[in-house]
């Protein structure tokens, strides 16, 4: 079972919590947190099938917060460019005005500037980010699996899905992130 929690003004221990808070504090939003099962127990998709119970849970709910104050004709999805993927399903239910994309991790079998830099890196090495991603992609597949590079295949089908529904998109990086160049790519 997965939980959706909201947060109007109420701080977190984890540093997107604090994102979340802060920008909620600010801005006249309401943000909801998905408590994803993770890897290894639980293999990419299950984080993203969390995700999407999450909105289900957000559309069906009866919560007196989200009921009288959240506006569910203006939804934004916040993370992961995955959600793309799974949130179609709900482009009638919930109107979904766009996605923001912190951090992301776009790659594939190719190795990139930023990854060769890090061959030797004592903490964040190329190994190290081999290895998230072999503990977290589905068995059996390759770094070019459409989790981890949304041109797997020469394929921006989804791209192109998210243009034709007008949603807007906002990517965002750091150039304190050793993976810029991937995640940007």
């Amino acid at each position: 079972m997965v939980e959706a929690s909201y947060y109007l003004a109420q701080p977190q221990q984890f540093s997107m919590h604090d994102f979340y808070f802060n920008f909620a504090t600010n801005v006249p939003v309401i943000i909801a947190s998905v408590d994803y099962r993770l890897a290894l127990e639980h293999r990419l998709p299950a984080a993203y099938d969390g995700a999407v119970e999450a909105l289900h849970w957000i559309k069906t709910s009866q919560d007196d917060c989200l009921r009288d104050y959240a506006d569910l004709s203006n939804c934004f999805l916040l993370r992961d460019y995955v959600w793309l993927l799974r949130a179609m399903t709900f482009v009638h239910s919930l109107k979904i005005g766009g996605l923001i994309l912190i951090q992301q991790l776009f790659g594939g079998s190719r190795r990139t500037s930023s990854e060769l830099r890090l061959v030797n890196d004592p903490i964040l090495g190329i190994s190290v980010c081999d290895l998230m991603w072999d503990l977290s992609l589905p068995l059996g597949v390759d770094r070019d699996h459409e989790y981890r590079n949304p041109m797997a295949g020469g394929d921006s089908n989804v791209f192109d899905k998210v243009k034709a529904l007008g949603w807007r998109v906002l990517v965002s990086g750091s150039d304190g992130d050793p993976l810029i160049d991937v995640r940007l790519s």
